[in-house]
């Protein structure tokens, strides 16, 4: 009988193979809720002050309830919502003033809806002036928005947090030492308040989810640990590029001789499906003169077909070598990695590996190579010489390709190597111990270590090897909440304490790399030397420096500036005919590079608001017009001083990523700059907001500023839009492309079938008046105003988005002080990147829970 409290009590005779590891889901889905529920959030007695406090003294808003906002309500609602008469049983003189613990918030926000369309008071009563409505408006926003504050207040302290996606597959791939897709099955992410996905108070955790997580676990514990003489190497070379309809060889079509968008192809009709493999190719470059180098990819699959699918193995590589001295170069992965493409039958048996130049200029000449079956094929190895072209010699495929038996993989876990020895129960002891201090990030204490070893006594006899037995334990540890959360227990009853050096390496990690602590960060944390302010700051620059913290560069990147709005968009070729859709990928890389550069190579943030370079290849630098680059990898490049780019907001990952794909959108453009630049987002529109009116006589032909000028006209609209379109209309100079133009095209009528045909164009007008009275003409007006007024507002707002990033949680009020702090540090020390980051982990947010 089972004895471990993870699993039930069954009877002996009809426990089968893979029973007792899957009741630890029931267990675990018990165990979550209560962990949940027990987050320890501080009861900060600043809560129930500002509660209590009249609407004046609320903090954040600067309007007097009892001199501004009262007068107008006794004035214009009293009459019909007063002590003589309530209609709709509403007496408005009497509301409760209190957000977070009255009753009447919900009210409020109603009088806030009806007030902003207009709504009230009736049309045949005293209406205020427009300022008079923009007053009260004003002040039930900020009483709500602070309200909605304090009660997801957690006094600074941090929230238990699971693993995002990104960082489960990061921790498991580093755990065993062996790169799978272990998240592909769960569900994705949702985005906090803050934009950002590793927000712990927006994750959650089901029962079906932790099943995903138990076959992930299972899975790469099948690949790590391996049992038997090791499997024999299988070898292929390939010399001849054979034909996708399986001719031995086409000697006038296909040859070695490999240009953009074409490939060399080598097929076997015997192959391994598992254990790593290393595809070698020898090759060399002809590289036209004004050209970058051939890029090669590799990929390895099936013909299905009219079709190969399977997968990229390793990573692109330009080549750069020459005829007299040819390059050898390998692609390494894993073949479980293709496991769905292999294991499926087809009636074309045999694995093909296909060696692709994927350079691509971004001109017309290039026609991609999408491994279907046709005439394409013949077209693409007419011969270009104003092309680079890849010539490949020969191809080897060597798998499974082990550098030593057992895998080293296996020995990192099971340190004994294949030799178990007798005493299987103290091998098992200090096989989990060693085990649960990478898993949990921390050494397990001997009561966490009891459970996973008991249970493997209890099961050993069920399993014919030590190997398989010790794999239940081992997939009970990796769905246990302290490896799939970031715990950081705390006693409510003493308030905020100091973080463990273990718990400040787990931040630190997962902020820098996405990722577990390394070995050498857990020997600092346990040797005590850590929490060194001096150490801190090294172990800061040495993350920094390695290749995991491209980990950080993408995945804060992409949230911080919403980059996956790119995939959302679709360019219509209606409106333009000429663009490249394959440009989409690199307006990303523009934007992921350019904090890189800024990040590594000591450059002032403030060019995040405007700068004289940016990162371009040749594809993206033909997009923007802009002369002189080659090849596909993202350099630095001086702009030209009439390019009209610079900085963040002239990006076209910004302007086509808030576009329509069919025109640009102010709105969206504006509300990206205030969410993500100034931190300051616009209040969610109310319900029934009309939408643009396109009946209104010569609509179409209107400059867009125009057509918002009749909109915002509207009552419900005016309060918001003038402060929303002035930061969007500058940016009206750059199409849903992201280039610059002088007109805008609208095609305005349809033919049976949803064809637009008539065109109107109007002229595009970029000035607008700021909230402030500033007159902004066009983006290069718009990025002045940026640095010469908002340069604090930006700085602050950066300092709190890579805080929250890498806190895992929203900021709020409570935390005002340290990022006044640290924003005052960031200004002094020229605006590095670095040193936030640095500064960021030195502060007592960081060390503290």
């Amino acid at each position: 009988m089972s004895r471990c409290p993870f699993a039930p009590q069954v009877e002996e005779t009809s426990l089968k193979r893979e029973y007792v590891v899957y009741q630890v889901v029931e267990r675990f889905t018990s165990i979550v809720p209560m962990l949940l529920s027990n987050r320890s959030f501080l009861k900060v007695s600043i809560t129930a002050v500002l509660s209590g406090l009249s609407g004046s003294a609320i903090f954040g808003n600067s309007i007097s309830y009892d001199k501004e906002v009262a007068p107008i309500l006794e004035k214009y609602c009293v009459t019909c919502h007063g002590p003589d008469e309530r209609e709709n049983d509403l007496r408005v003189d009497t509301l409760n003033r209190d957000f977070v613990n009255g009753r009447d918030g919900e009210t409020w926000h109603d009088m806030h809806d009806v007030l902003i369309l207009g709504d009230m008071p009736p049309e045949d009563e005293p209406q205020p002036t427009a300022a008079e409505r923009q007053t009260v408006i004003d002040w039930i926003t900020a009483s709500l928005e602070h309200a909605s504050e304090v009660k997801r207040a957690t006094g600074g302290r941090g929230v238990i947090r699971r693993l995002t996606r990104y960082e489960y597959n990061n921790t498991l791939s580093d755990l065993l030492g062996v790169e799978l897709d272990y998240a592909k099955n769960l569900p994705p992410e949702t985005a906090g308040p803050g934009g950002f996905q590793n927000d712990g108070s927006i994750m959650g955790m089901s029962g079906m989810q932790l099943e995903y997580y138990l076959d992930a676990a299972r899975m790469g514990l099948d690949v790590a640990l391996v049992e038997g003489p090791q499997p024999e190497r299988f070898y292929h070379f390939g010399t001849c590029n054979v034909d996708r309809r399986w001719n031995a060889k086409i000697e006038k079509v296909h040859t070695n001789k490999i240009q953009p968008g074409n490939a060399f192809m080598t097929r076997m009709m015997e192959y391994p499906t598992k254990g790593p493999v290393t595809v070698r190719v020898k090759a060399h470059a002809r590289i036209p003169e004004g050209k970058g180098p051939p890029r090669m990819r590799v990929r390895m699959g099936l013909r299905a077909d009219t079709y190969i699918p399977g997968g990229q193995v390793g990573e692109d590589i330009d080549i750069w070598a020459t005829e007299d001295v040819p390059g050898v170069y390998e692609f390494k992965g894993r073949l479980e990695q293709f496991k769905s493409v292999l294991e499926t039958p087809s009636n074309f048996p045999g694995l093909m590996i296909t060696v692709q130049n994927v350079y691509d200029d971004g001109s017309d000449k290039i026609e991609v190579l999408d491994l279907r079956l046709g005439e394409q094929e013949r077209e693409l190895n007419k011969p270009d010489p104003e092309q680079p072209w890849l010539v490949v010699d020969w191809v080897e495929f060597v798998a499974p390709d082990h550098a030593a038996w057992p895998p080293e993989h296996h020995q990192r876990i099971l340190f004994a190597g294949l030799d178990i020895p007798k005493d299987e129960d103290v091998y098992a002891e200090e096989v989990l111990r060693r085990f649960m201090r990478r898993a949990y990030r921390r050494p397990a204490t001997d009561e966490e270590l009891a459970e996973p070893l008991q249970f493997f006594k209890d099961i050993r006899s069920r399993y014919d090897s030590f190997t398989e037995s010790i794999k239940q334990s081992l997939a009970m540890v990796l769905i246990s909440p302290q490896f799939l959360y970031l715990v950081e227990p705390s006693d409510e009853n003493k308030g905020a304490r100091s973080l463990t050096a273990h718990e400040v390496a787990s931040r630190m990690s997962y902020f820098l790399w996405s990722t577990m602590p390394d070995e050498a960060l857990l020997k600092l944390a346990e040797s005590g030397q850590l929490l060194k302010p001096r150490t801190l700051k090294k172990e800061v620059q040495r993350m920094l420096a390695d290749p995991r913290s491209e980990r950080f560069v993408g995945q804060f990147t992409e949230q911080w500036l919403d980059l996956r709005a790119l995939e959302r968009v679709a360019v219509n070729p209606e409106f333009y005919p000429e663009f490249n859709s394959r440009v989409m990928a690199d307006m990303r890389r523009e934007t992921e590079a350019f904090f890189e550069e800024i990040l590594r190579n000591d450059v002032s943030a403030l060019n995040f608001l405007d700068s004289d370079f940016t990162m371009l290849n040749e594809r993206l630098a033909k997009h923007y017009g802009i002369e002189g680059v080659v090849g596909t990898e993202m350099l630095r490049v001086p702009l030209p001083e009439n390019s009209r780019r610079g900085g963040l907001i002239t990006q076209a990952s910004m302007l086509v990523g808030n576009s329509t794909g069919e025109d640009s959108h102010p709105i969206d453009r504006a509300v990206w700059i205030l969410e993500r630049i100034l931190d300051d987002p616009p209040s969610p529109p109310p319900a029934s907001v009309p939408e643009l009116d396109p009946e209104t006589p010569g609509f179409a032909q209107l400059p867009l500023k125009e057509q918002l000028a009749i909109h915002r006209d509207k009552t419900a609209c005016i309060s918001c839009h003038k402060k929303i379109d002035p930061w969007g209309i500058p940016l009206e100079e750059f199409d849903a492309t992201g280039l610059y133009r002088s007109e805008s095209l609208r095609l305005t009528s349809m033919e049976k079938g949803g064809t637009r045909t008539e065109k109107a164009f109007a002229p595009v007008k970029a000035s607008d008046v700021m909230p402030d009275g500033t007159r902004i003409e066009g983006a290069e007006s718009l990025k002045a105003y940026l640095l010469d007024q908002r340069r604090r507002d930006f700085a602050r707002a950066l300092v709190v988005k890579l805080t929250s990033y890498g806190l895992g949680r929203t900021l709020e009020f409570t935390d005002e002080p340290i990022v006044e702090d640290l924003t005052n540090q960031f200004e002094e020390r020229d605006y590095r990147l670095d040193y936030l980051i640095e500064s960021i982990v030195l502060s007592d947010l960081f060390l503290t829970r």
